[in-house]
């Protein structure tokens, strides 16, 4: 019996005996044919790129999507309101346990609570247990805007990613760690999705939005 290692292919006996004098009955002989493996393998490989770039398009088209219906409905971007979301839950949170809250890194989050604070849709105030410390929370003009605001999608994106078995979230963040690093991104920052710098104009155009 005769398979063809590069498309794992076993005929029928008389087939690889037609194809392979060197078959025996009850014999198993392997032939690797290294051009044709190689391209096979570059198949497998161009399918695999296809299906990672399909499934990224997924997310982001999700992603852009949701940020889009939020500053036309609401003048927020989808960070914003990732952001709106993350507060609405508790009195009063400090900057660090929102970036907790937001999977994110302080200083990234910073940068949205800063515009949030100029629509007067969040509030920044000093902890009364610890002097030291400031406090953000939701204004009420922010809780109203939250009751007619849709769920963003980040957060669909982070249940999902918390649905995965352990052992598949770590092999995503080493996967999306090592193409990172293929693409000379490491150094890169990291903004909430969608959450860019603002363009000349936009600030009033966004304020007339939400007033």
């Amino acid at each position: 019996m005769r398979i063809d290692a590069h498309t794992d292919r076993l005929g029928t006996e008389s087939e690889n005996m037609a194809l392979d004098p060197r078959v025996f009955e009850g014999a198993l002989e392997i032939h690797w044919h290294p051009y044709v493996s190689a391209l096979g393998s570059a198949g497998l490989m161009h399918r695999d790129v296809t299906d990672i770039l399909d499934d990224l398009r997924r997310i982001v088209q999700v992603l852009r999507e949701s940020s889009r219906a939020a500053e036309r409905r609401l003048g927020v971007t989808g960070a914003q309101l990732f952001v709106l979301r993350a507060l609405a839950d508790e009195r009063a949170l400090s900057l660090n346990t929102l970036a907790e809250r937001t999977r994110t890194h302080q200083s990234t989050v910073s940068v949205v609570v800063k515009r949030l604070a100029r629509k007067n849709l969040v509030h920044r105030k000093t902890s009364a247990s610890d002097g030291r410390r400031v406090e953000l929370e939701l204004s009420a003009r922010g809780r109203t805007l939250l009751d007619r605001a849709p769920h963003a999608a980040q957060d669909q994106l982070i249940a999902g990613i918390e649905r995965l078995y352990a052992r598949e979230r770590r092999a995503l963040a080493r996967g999306l760690g090592t193409l990172v690093e293929h693409m000379g991104l490491r150094k890169h920052p990291a903004p909430m999705f969608f959450e860019e710098k603002r363009k000349p104009g936009s600030r009033k155009k966004t304020q007339r939005a939400t007033g």
